[in-house]
């Protein structure tokens, strides 16, 4: 998933995420997991996030239906206080409020690279899915990219991107441009 369509998703879906609250977090594949959601007046509904290839993010309203795979984690029982973007990059992230403290679940779309983490103060206290990370190391953000913003790109700085190093070159130096736009 591009930096862009996590941006996008990211903002339809932030306002019904927060105030929801975590009844359980589910493995629905080798790097993905569901987190079953409940809202003001009763709205259930449940949260993908599967950061492996062809990276996935998405919410439906409705009870979370399969029970197997439940994770024991300290997200049961937490407050969504709110989801973002880290430095309009590929990841994202969820901020939870429990009673054992503040706890900040990470999704890194990364391709095969990416993960799934729970962190505490910025130190994994979980690792869900993805790189190897173990628990108590601090988590590494990755570093913001200095790219270019597209509205301050012409046409001929766009053209010689794709002249230079093809589509790869052009989603590397000018921001929010997947390989999916730059074709």
């Amino acid at each position: 998933m591009d930096e862009l369509t996590l941006k996008v998703i990211l903002a339809e879906l932030a306002p019904i995420l927060r105030g929801s609250v975590l009844g359980g977090v589910f493995r629905v594949g080798p790097k993905a997991v569901t987190l079953e959601l409940a809202g003001d007046a009763g709205r259930q509904g449940a949260l993908t996030l599967a950061p492996g290839d062809g990276g996935a993010m998405f919410y439906r309203e409705g009870r979370f239906g399969d029970r197997r795979g439940r994770l024991k984690t300290s997200l049961e029982g937490a407050a969504v206080l709110g989801a973002g973007q880290w430095n309009d990059d590929r990841v994202a992230f969820v901020d939870v409020a429990s009673p054992g403290g503040a706890r900040r679940l990470v999704a890194e779309f990364f391709g095969r690279a990416g993960g799934l983490f729970v962190l505490e103060d910025d130190v994994v206290s979980a690792r869900l899915a993805g790189r190897p990370v173990e628990t108590g190391e601090p988590y590494a953000w990755p570093p913001a990219r200095a790219r270019r913003r597209p509205e301050s790109c012409s046409r001929e700085e766009v053209a010689s991107y794709v002249e230079a190093g093809g589509e790869r070159a052009l989603v590397r130096e000018v921001a929010y441009m997947s390989p999916w736009v730059a074709r």
